[in-house]
């Protein structure tokens, strides 16, 4: 199977390179995925630079999260072959190639209905943003989120605007976008049910 690799540490665009490896074996507990989506975040360039607090030894496949179809399963494992599913890259296979192992206790089960690229651009930009407004900032019911950064295609939390309906969660109020926005993206957010965006 083809997957990127990193056989030193450095910057990805310098130094990842496009290998041919062995088929990826599921051990007890594991599960090896087909990769249909795998996201880019900061992390996965800080792991590739070595500068992540988990150090991955060379060579490794970068891509921490992301989401596909299961094709083997070990041991002890109650998911079956042909789920989709998304979750973190277990050890040194991650998601930049055509497949991933994954923990079984870690994964999700997508959804029907979802797209997996859909459910893999929430899972760590969402959780991220979620984390950050109710763990870091510690929103409260009754305030307003001011979520930066928005644009008509780009919004934090993800490309459809999820940042956006992170405070409604927990009865807080509903956020407000940044300023600088274009106007579609202004009538975007404002669809959305956002009190006000500038």
């Amino acid at each position: 199977m083809k997957t990127w690799q990193m056989h030193e540490l450095g910057d990805p665009w310098d130094v990842l390179r496009l290998d041919e490896v062995d088929p990826l074996v599921a051990a007890p507990g594991m599960v090896v995925v087909a990769v249909e989506a795998a996201d880019l975040n900061f992390a996965d360039i800080l792991q590739c630079q070595g500068s992540y607090q988990v150090q991955m030894p060379t060579p490794f496949t970068p891509g921490m999260s992301g989401g596909g179809t299961i094709i083997a399963v070990g041991d002890n494992v109650d998911l079956a072959i042909g789920q989709r599913v998304l979750g973190m890259a277990s050890g040194t296979s991650g998601w930049f190639g055509e497949q991933a192992v994954l923990a079984a206790k870690d994964v999700t089960v997508i959804p029907d209905g979802v797209e997996t690229r859909t459910a893999v651009a929430m899972h760590v930009t969402y959780g991220t943003s979620w984390f950050a407004l109710h763990r870091r900032g510690n929103l409260q019911p009754g305030e307003t989120a001011r979520i930066g950064g928005c644009r008509w295609r780009w919004f934090v939390g993800g490309s459809d605007g999820k940042s956006a309906w992170l405070p409604r969660d927990r009865g807080c109020g509903r956020a407000r976008q940044d300023a600088g926005m274009s106007r579609p993206g202004c009538r975007r957010c404002h669809r959305l049910s956002e009190r006000r965006s500038v």
